[in-house]
């Protein structure tokens, strides 16, 4: 049913632009996938690799950022250039842009970079992590195709390819399949387990002569993906770049990801049942979306008995902080808002009022 669901609503926009989906549950196992029919020797959508732009940076930049504590819920970077480089005219302009084309010269917190799609923050908290410890993250947790990017690293510096790592300009890139395999880890508490479609395979007599054992690795702790979690949400809510994934029937919490040709347009989400990607070619703007709702909403429309809301793993810490600071409030402070911490990560008390 899932499959047929997923189908249905594809089929609703890839007659202008192709198209390719992919569902896993949260064990990692591929229950739908869809490529839009190119012919018999067309190349299969659903595997083929592209560049997965700012969808990566949730697994990229963000998670592992949290995870080891370089950043929190309210760490504060400005939109502002992170350098400035020679455009094919030999003429500097500032790096990297931001999809909006304007940087405010303010800061920015990290759940509104992500909910924004903030590049300019991005890089900057790449940078603090570290370009190579995020190579090395990819690798080893997701086996994520960054041989290229690691070469580079080695032999002409980081630097050379922070904005593969930061925006998600991957040299080979990743498949929906790769994407909604890696980001099955928001919601089932940081556990990693690559999508396989092929459960069990019994012989004629019916015998079992393989059947799959569920044997994740946690790649980041369960308050991260926690915290990830609560911040891609935002994503979906009014203002957010991906507004147009929320569906009414069940909560949502995904990223959005487009190139500056618009020949790559991403949304990647989770349910509380499903991590979810999807991806379309070249157009005037990201219907990423809208299909992703569009399915979603046509899968549980089917279904009777599911789980509506986010099941969280962890003991999280809901703080107040200042908007000017990023800092716990202080009796003093007049402009606050909440967000969701570690209890050994959260910030200290506002030193502006």
């Amino acid at each position: 049913m899932v499959n047929k669901d997923l189908k249905k609503a594809c089929k609703d926009y890839d007659k202008n632009v192709d198209v390719a989906a992919a569902i896993t549950d949260l064990n990692g196992n591929l229950v739908a996938a869809y490529g839009t029919d190119k012919g018999k020797d067309a190349e299969n959508l659903a595997t083929a690799l592209n560049q997965p732009c700012s969808s990566l940076k949730p697994l990229s930049v963000y998670a592992p950022a949290i995870d080891d504590g370089t950043i929190n819920w309210s760490s504060r970077y400005e939109d502002s250039p992170y350098k400035y480089v020679k455009n094919l005219e030999g003429v500097m302009r500032p790096w990297p842009s931001n999809s909006s084309e304007v940087y405010s010269e303010r800061y920015a917190y990290i759940y509104q970079a992500i909910m924004e799609s903030m590049n300019t923050v991005a890089v900057k908290c790449l940078k603090d992590y570290g370009i190579e410890k995020s190579i090395s993250f990819l690798e080893k947790s997701f086996n994520m195709r960054v041989g290229p990017e690691k070469t580079t690293a080695k032999t002409l510096g980081a630097e050379e390819v922070i904005g593969n790592i930061a925006l998600g300009f991957l040299t080979d890139g990743a498949s929906v399949v790769d994407m909604a395999g890696y980001y099955q880890v928001f919601a089932n508490g940081g556990k990693y387990e690559a999508p396989l479609a092929v459960l069990k395979l019994c012989d004629s007599s019916g015998k079992t002569i393989y059947e799959r054992k569920y044997s994740p690795n946690q790649v980041i702790k369960n308050t991260t993906a926690d915290i990830m979690n609560k911040m891609l949400k935002e994503v979906v809510n009014e203002g957010g770049t991906g507004e147009d994934a929320k569906c009414q029937s069940v909560e949502v919490a995904g990223k959005t990801g487009t190139d500056d040709n618009f020949k790559n347009n991403w949304f990647v989400g989770v349910t509380p049942e499903y991590s979810c990607a999807f991806w379309h070619g070249l157009s005037d703007k990201n219907l990423a979306a809208k299909i992703f709702s569009s399915a979603v909403d046509k899968i549980y429309s089917s279904k009777k008995d599911y789980k509506k809301n986010f099941a969280f793993h962890s003991n999280l810490k809901k703080v107040a902080y200042c908007t000017e600071s990023g800092k716990q409030l202080n009796p003093n402070c007049t402009i606050i808002r909440t967000g969701y911490y570690t209890f050994d990560n959260v910030p200290g008390l506002c030193d502006r009022h």
